[in-house]
């Protein structure tokens, strides 16, 4: 069958439990029990991985339940080639039929019945670096995690797209072109999946869409470019408060609206990404803790715990990458 990423074939087994943590390391943890039909069928998975992404192709040959713990730290783009599947998400079910796509958030309870027959193609995107492109996109923090509406099919035109540009990196990894090898390419491509995404359902963003679209108050603006001249510096709300000239309430409203956070997740957020562009210069000579004291976090466990949540990994990791690069 055409688009099952053959030259990527990391596992060929009829052993359940192997697969079960074969899949589990590229995924997560889950329960993996055989469903009504009787019989070994041998279960195949390939895998490809691309930056932030990876394309995955799987064929348990029989009829599984699958209950995952929460995903955390990516999003689930499924694509069924044949069969069907069940698909029970935060206490709602709905059918997935051949041809059909889901998505499911890193935070989703889900649980899934997959046929026998059903081969599935699933993108692996990575929760933070989706969320970060977002916030690029939005012009604004996030407020909270970014969730999609969950529904099947590619009833829209953007979501078609998005499924093009899947089935181009299939196309790709089968042929051993490389098109896609360059890490420019990679980006591109990725960028270009990202935005398909969120044009495509909505989302905890949407409402953001017409806000980002208006002239941002001059309040916080001023706001801003106060964080900006004195983010090393000890602030407090009162400072942001007087910078931009007008009332406590106004002030937390029009951050709210425009950047989608308060003033001081604002700063906090302005200061973690200036941590990370130091940590990531090859040039640089920095420790984890003079970054952080410097741009003043002086609580590093706290700080720890903010730098994960918002990408994905530890400040000293992020080191490391930017020393090796």
């Amino acid at each position: 069958m055409a688009g099952e990423l053959r030259r990527h074939a990391i596992l060929s087994t009829t052993d359940l439990d192997h697969a079960r943590h074969a899949v589990g390391r590229i995924f997560c943890p889950h329960r993996l029990t055989p469903g009504s039909e009787l019989g070994e069928g041998v279960v195949r998975f390939h895998h490809a991985p691309v930056r932030a992404l990876s394309v995955n192709w799987v064929d348990y040959g029989r009829d599984v339940v699958i209950d995952p713990v929460p995903f955390e730290k990516f999003y689930l783009l499924q694509i069924l080639r044949s069969g069907s599947a069940e698909i029970g998400c935060n206490g709602r079910r709905f059918a997935l039929a051949a041809g059909e796509a889901s998505l499911l958030n890193p935070d989703d309870e889900v649980s899934m019945r997959w046929s026998g027959h059903c081969h599935k193609l699933i993108v692996r995107v990575e929760r933070a670096a989706l969320e970060r492109f977002a916030e690029d996109w939005f012009g604004c923090y996030l407020p909270g995690p970014l969730n999609f509406e969950n529904r099947p099919g590619w009833e829209t035109p953007e979501l078609a797209v998005a499924r093009g540009l899947v089935e181009l990196i299939v196309q790709d990894f089968e042929s051993g072109a490389t098109t896609l090898g360059h890490a420019k390419a990679h980006r591109h491509f990725e960028e270009a999946l990202f935005t398909a995404l969120l044009m495509s359902r909505r989302h905890s963003l949407s409402g953001h869409m017409q806000a980002g679209a208006s002239v941002v108050p001059r309040a916080v603006k001023r706001a801003e470019d106060y964080i900006v001249a004195h983010a090393a510096e000890d602030i407090g709300i009162a400072d942001l408060v007087a910078a931009s000239e007008v009332s406590n309430r106004t002030l937390f409203e029009s951050f709210r609206r425009f950047r989608g956070v308060t003033p001081m997740q604002y700063l906090r957020r302005y200061r973690l990404d200036r941590v990370r562009e130091e940590l990531l210069d090859p040039d640089s000579d920095v420790s984890v803790t003079d970054v952080a004291m410097r741009w003043n976090f002086d609580q590093l466990g706290r700080f720890s715990s903010y730098y994960a949540s918002v990408f994905g990994e530890k400040p000293s990791q992020t080191l490391r990458r930017g020393r090796s690069s």
